[in-house]
């Protein structure tokens, strides 16, 4: 039971209310410095659970689950960093592959109380938190004093204490006006019904440019922390899909000079996100290997390490620059001056009636790509029914809202398993590539070579399961149910 007091004198007239049927005892008192853990997005938070660090002891609160304690001398910033345990799978699941750091700090003074009667025997402990210029009272009752409970409780409530649920850091959370994040990669963008079609692309466009600049912070200053680059390059394929997509709103040449300037942002950290990702998968190749084949790749992966640190520094050279803040401002200030730009055919048309258009278009040449898929398809053509799987996902990512229909989310989920095993197919078919190319680039030694040798191989028979499932997938969405929700969607 824990009581915020309203003034900083309330335990005395707390004390002087029980005088004559019990005496309070201050028996010892200590000071405390207690750290909220989360990552960038405060997933952990966000998700209704919390981590705590207090001395060499981490404890991961939890609404639906237990809470886990794990010990570290050292502050420890990654779920990877960790031994296997429940703790780090638990914490695991809340971050991926995040950065963890202090969110927010309190320190405490806690004073322990005992609660006596006139026979001088404890009737009830408590513990008087003091931070942030508020007072916590903590009851913790003795068995077979439960009137002495109840009539402290009336008594704070006389008093106008408040009653606070939940564990202790939630309580000291909520006390301090911490402001949750509210980052997303999907934020909402409440386009209003009638918007025109360019309108709408301006908007989403310096709203997804915002998100990405967001991230520019962490990738100077927290690199370690991948997600800042990778939340960044999606951003920005984002708004390069959706002016595709809906290209024919601008005029020709806006267009041409938009892709051309989105397409050099994104191309300056191509290198660093691939090697981000190879290193990610350092323990998954490790474990994929026999023991006896598994030798050459620390030179690799030590060899990738060092490739990683150098496309760092360009990239951060890079978002430091005057060149890169003057295409950031060239982008974001054609979207923001649509209005002074010629109109097209389709600029000033309806946004709702385009994207279901645009949507029907999609849906049906993902249809006619899939039915041409057989056992002998070469995997170009897989390929390339992936990114219209994908320009189909963005259209409902953007524009679901505006259909105001309540089966948008079914489309997306069914059209979610299918791209689950488009992805898979092609992130083993490019390792395969990039390992074959670190291969034949230099000279390489002959444990280095089988090791890559093997895992190549490995990797195109995990290839071959996931195309084996292709068909199976596509079938299991383009099916007749699929193509009556297309119907009442698009129609």
């Amino acid at each position: 039971m824990q009581w915020i007091l309203p003034q900083s004198d309330s335990l005395a007239k707390l004390a002087d209310a029980l005088a004559g049927k019990y005496h309070l005892n201050s028996e010892s008192s200590q000071a405390e410095h207690l750290l909220i853990v989360d990552d960038f997005v405060n997933h952990i938070i966000r998700s209704g659970c919390l981590l705590v660090r207090q001395g060499e002891t981490y404890q991961l609160y939890s609404e639906e689950a237990e809470t886990l304690e794990f010990s570290s001398k050292k502050p420890f910033h990654f779920a990877a960093d960790i031994a296997e345990s429940e703790f780090r799978q638990r914490l695991r699941s809340l971050i991926s592959v995040r950065k963890l750091d202090a969110v927010q700090e309190f320190d405490l003074q806690r004073q322990f109380l005992t609660l006596r009667n006139t026979d001088d025997k404890a009737v009830l402990k408590m513990e008087l938190l003091t931070t942030l210029n508020r007072q916590i009272l903590l009851l913790k009752p003795v068995r077979g004093y439960e009137k002495a409970l109840k009539q402290i409780t009336m008594q704070l409530i006389a008093m106008k204490a408040e009653s606070c649920e939940g564990n202790l850091p939630q309580v000291l959370l909520t006390l301090s006006d911490y402001q949750i994040s509210n980052y997303s990669l999907r934020p909402q963008l409440n386009l209003p019904q009638d918007i025109l079609a360019r309108d709408a692309v301006a908007e989403i466009s310096l709203t997804m440019l915002s998100v990405a600049r967001q991230n520019e912070m962490g990738i100077l200053h927290h690199c370690e922390d991948t997600e800042y680059l990778h939340d960044y390059r999606v951003c920005l394929r984002k708004v390069r899909s959706l002016v595709s997509l809906l290209k024919g709103v601008f005029p020709q040449a806006v267009f041409l000079e938009l892709k051309k300037r989105l397409g050099l942002l994104a191309g300056k950290t191509n290198k660093l996100r691939d090697l981000d990702v190879y290193l990610l998968k350092q323990d998954d190749y490790q474990a994929r290997l026999p023991d006896n084949l598994r030798d050459g790749l620390p030179a690799m992966f030590s060899d990738f390490s060092l490739q990683q640190k150098r496309a760092r520094r360009a990239v951060k050279t890079w978002l430091q620059s005057e060149a890169y803040a003057s295409e950031m401002n060239a982008i974001t200030g054609i979207f923001r001056d649509v209005g002074t730009l010629p109109e097209t055919e389709l600029s000033h048309q309806s946004l709702q009636t385009l994207i279901k258009k645009k949507s029907r278009k999609c849906f049906r040449k993902i249809g006619e790509m899939g039915v041409l898929i057989a056992p002998e398809t070469e995997d170009e053509e897989v390929h390339e029914l992936r990114k219209e799987c994908k320009k189909f996902r963005y259209l409902l990512d953007f524009f679901g809202p505006l259909l105001q229909h309540d089966k948008v989310p079914e489309m997306a989920a069914r059209l979610r398993k299918l791209q689950n095993t488009l992805g898979k197919f092609n992130d083993y078919s490019v390792q395969q590539d990039a390992l074959m190319q670190y291969l034949e680039a230099g000279k390489r030694g002959d444990d280095l070579a089988k090791s890559i040798g093997a895992l190549i191989l490995i990797l195109a028979q995990a290839q071959q399961l996931q195309r084996e499932k292709v068909e199976l997938r596509f079938a299991d969405f383009y099916s007749p149910e699929t193509k009556a929700l297309a119907d009442q969607l698009f129609q």
